[in-house]
């Protein structure tokens, strides 16, 4: 098993043999030892879940510059390696990641989804992040008397797609409850079957790969999945991720134009997080969320050790930035165990 995956990622001759026998070292000294299993296992999911935040805010900031540019502008910026300026600065990210980080600060100081809290939490607009004109509505909505749970419009966009990625870190271990939670966080703004379940199939997607790390990965039993978990709630959209025709840049911010689109370029590239973050921007459109969904999921699969090590430490530092989403994973990763323990004991 250990050569497939290491054959699979491309470490090859020498350093394939020494890694493959250091890993050996590590099974075998692990084998008998449950506790010293389970604290491998859990340092797995935390680098995958850090991995996925990160990875989220990385495709954004990546892809933030080529959002509604032409194909030839978006091209420019998937060949640069370092990050590039648009309407904000190098490395900055867009309100995708913001929109996660409100959902991360409220699903951890609640302690489980809270739909109410969650529409306070993004009614703290930084419009100079680019919000989409349906959370546009919906907040002004609510601060102009609606209730939370009333302010939702019939949008097929892809907000809650960009933004989900927190509750799968939280609750990948059951995916009943984050099916559940997946549909709640997406109608406080969406409340079109479309948006729900492009939320679903990516909340789904990283939660599959925190779950089946250790397995070779089988893309065709991931996608038949997928698509059993959104089925029931877009026909429309479980149609779109069986076409495996070939992948084409889509206008627009619809579920249909971007989630299918966002799933296609991971599964070209599962191993290489650096080539699908660059696949997902080319063509513009909305590059900075196909590539936020992208980097999301991939990270997920891959770990924090797979992304280039350049754009983490060039990705914008505010006082909720880099440092900040790190520390959000790792309380996530950290309630998610003490939940999923009280599960099992239960």
């Amino acid at each position: 098993m250990l050569k497939e995956l290491l054959g699979l990622i491309g470490i090859k001759s020498s350093a394939h043999e020494k890694l493959t026998a250091k890993l050996s070292v590590v099974e075998a000294a692990n084998e008998g030892h449950p506790d010293l299993e389970i604290q491998s296992r859990e340092d797995e999911v935390r680098t995958r879940i850090l991995g996925s935040f990160l990875g989220l805010a990385i495709g954004d900031a990546k892809g933030m510059p080529a959002e509604s540019k032409s194909p030839k502008y978006a091209d420019h910026v998937a060949d640069s390696f370092d990050y590039l300026s648009g309407y904000l600065p190098a490395g900055h990210f867009t309100d995708d990641t913001h929109h996660a980080t409100f959902l991360a600060e409220s699903l951890l100081e609640k302690g489980d989804f809270d739909a109410k809290d969650f529409m306070d939490k993004l009614s703290n607009m930084d419009v100079n992040r680019g919000y989409g004109p349906t959370t546009m509505k919906v907040v002004l909505r609510y601060l102009g008397g609606i209730p939370y749970d009333k302010a939702g419009l019939p949008s097929p966009g892809n907000g809650p797609s960009m933004r989900v990625a927190p509750l799968a870190l939280l609750y990948h271990y059951d995916l009943d409850l984050l099916r559940e939670y997946t549909r709640a966080s997406a109608r406080v703004t969406h409340t079109a079957p479309e948006a729900i379940a492009g939320a679903m199939t990516v909340s789904f997607s990283i939660a599959y790969m925190l779950n089946h790390f250790k397995e070779k990965f089988d893309k065709a039993r991931f996608l038949n999945e997928l698509i059993n978990f959104i089925q029931n709630e877009s026909p429309e959209l479980a149609e779109a991720l069986k076409d495996n025709a070939e992948l084409m840049k889509r206008e627009g911010c619809r579920v249909l134009e971007t989630v299918p689109h966002a799933i296609r370029i991971f599964l070209q590239d599962p191993y290489d997080f650096e080539r699908a973050i660059s696949q997902a921007i080319r063509g513009g459109g909305d590059a900075d969320t196909i590539a936020a969904i992208v980097g999301a999921i991939s990270g997920a699969f891959n770990g924090l050790d797979k992304i280039p090590q350049l754009w983490i430490e060039r990705l914008e530092n505010s006082p909720k930035g880099r440092d900040y989403i790190k520390k959000l994973a790792n309380d996530l990763c950290m309630l998610s165990r003490r939940k999923a323990k009280e599960k099992t004991s239960s």
